[in-house]
């Protein structure tokens, strides 16, 4: 498989490609990106206060995703 000048697979979109390693896969990985035990993050991800997903039995978030979710409550607040 050849390689775009960014060094992505030539058959991937940039983001595509990236996704991988920006994805955040289980409570405890999620946790430790928020700075909040499993526990807690597991509470905010099933109330729907945090941008995760359920995928098989596993919760999934990205961390670009959860940068901006947290970007908009600071300028809100």
């Amino acid at each position: 498989m050849s390689a775009n000048s960014n060094g992505n697979p030539a058959n991937l979109a940039p983001n595509e490609a990236d996704l991988g390693q920006d994805l955040v896969w289980g409570v405890a990985a999620i946790g430790v990106e928020i700075k909040r035990n499993p526990r807690q993050t597991y509470h905010l991800c099933v109330t729907g206060q945090l941008p995760a997903r359920v995928i098989g039995r596993r919760w999934v978030s990205s961390k670009s995703v959860l940068r901006k979710f947290f970007d908009r409550q600071f300028e809100v607040a």
